[in-house]
């Protein structure tokens, strides 16, 4: 996946002399092109979120609205996780490749999956990459609200 990250590799190539790893990357990008560090505490909020329950649905707290909830719900959607909790990686990051943003794609779903399990041990849940013609998108949902 590395080869895939153009500017990641125009870092190693500046830096021959040494070792580059991603990590150095992320401090090189954080401390020397002024990208704020609230980045990388947004960013965690979408590999690693934190989840809102309401009468028993589960959602991406960052993602959630009460307003939205009243409205998708009020139109007897029943698959109303699948709709809130929908994310596109391509509207995220629209200049990632597709095979970036697929790897994005999966990563998320691997993450969600494994936090889902921690925070609802009691609960079960479809975690799922869905690729369309032009847009990679990562959701949960449980299976009894489908």
């Amino acid at each position: 996946m590395k080869k895939e990250l153009s500017d990641y590799q125009s870092w190693v190539k500046a830096n021959k002399s040494k070792r580059f790893s991603l990590l150095d990357y992320v401090h090189a990008k954080l401390n020397f092109d002024n990208i704020s560090p609230d980045l990388a505490v947004a960013l965690l909020q979408l590999y690693w979120p934190t989840f809102h329950e309401v009468d028993g649905f589960v959602f991406l707290k960052e993602e959630f609205s009460e307003k939205k909830y009243r409205e998708v719900i009020s139109n007897n959607e029943v698959q109303l996780e699948y709709w809130m909790n929908l994310i596109s990686i391509e509207s995220i990051c629209s200049s990632a490749t597709s095979k970036v943003q697929e790897y994005i794609a999966i990563r998320v779903t691997e993450m969600w999956r494994a936090k889902l399990k921690i925070d609802f041990p009691e609960k079960s849940f479809i975690v799922k990459k869905i690729n369309d013609e032009t847009e990679v998108f990562c959701v949960f949902y449980q299976p009894k609200f489908e």
